[in-house]
């Protein structure tokens, strides 16, 4: 009997539009060199967080303690997508997620392309990791941290916008020199106030210590009077 054609796919369906920064929350969790990792993406800004999540077998505790230093450093968000791995489909795992009203939605199976923001995530992740762990696979190290922060600076090809730009509305201070933006509101480094503050002003020599010298009141029964 001749195998019988397969159905073709389904109309894809496309997943809810964030309206805010960690609203909706993109991750994977994989192996690298005998380490996993746990990566975490908005969907929003693109902003990437990548955490170590144990050697070798799955750890649950581990991954949901990872999970949750995510969630107070940004935010809890309403829903995070994953694949239906075992490890993000285990009891405690989904029981954590149900506690803080978090909705797992599950990519569809067989149908990477469902997924493809994940996989995008962990691809950029591996990336970052290939070169920049330290021994053992430990990402407590300076070229980590440059590369990190130097993805989450870098615009986007789609909005020309970095995830900092997005998250923070300016990019953040790193290792690299940057020219300053000017225009930008918040940015003026209170210019404006420095320049009212020194009318009526005038430069004076540094005192050596232990000269003698008269105090003006500011307060009291007799102000700006020099008897001190």
């Amino acid at each position: 009997m001749r195998d019988a054609p397969s159905q073709p796919a389904g109309v894809p369906v496309a997943p809810p539009s964030p309206s805010f920064p960690f609203q909706y929350v993109v991750g994977d969790y994989f192996s690298l060199a005998g380490v996993n990792y746990l990566i975490l993406g908005d969907r929003f800004s693109g902003w990437l967080s990548i955490y170590e999540a144990g050697k070798r077998e799955f750890d649950a505790k581990v991954l949901v303690k990872k999970t949750r230093d995510y969630f107070c450093a940004n935010n809890i968000p309403e829903e995070i997508a994953r694949d239906g791995g075992p490890q993000m489909t285990s009891t405690l795992f989904q029981q954590i997620l149900k506690v803080w009203g978090v909705r797992h939605r599950l990519s569809s199976a067989y149908l990477p392309h469902s997924n493809c923001r994940p996989e995008i995530a962990v691809k950029s992740g591996k990336r970052l990791l290939r070169d920049n762990v330290g021994p053992g696979g430990t990402l407590d190290n300076d070229r980590f941290m440059r590369a990190v922060m130097q993805y989450r600076n870098t615009p986007m090809q789609d909005s020309r916008r970095s995830p900092a730009q997005i998250v923070f509305g300016r990019q953040m201070r790193d290792f690299l020199p940057a020219l300053r933006h000017p225009g930008v509101q918040g940015e003026d480094d209170g210019r404006s106030d420095d320049k009212k503050w020194r009318e009526k002003t005038r430069d004076r020599e540094d005192l050596e210590i232990g000269t003698p010298v008269a105090i003006q009141n500011q307060t009291g029964n007799n102000p700006n009077k020099w008897d001190k």
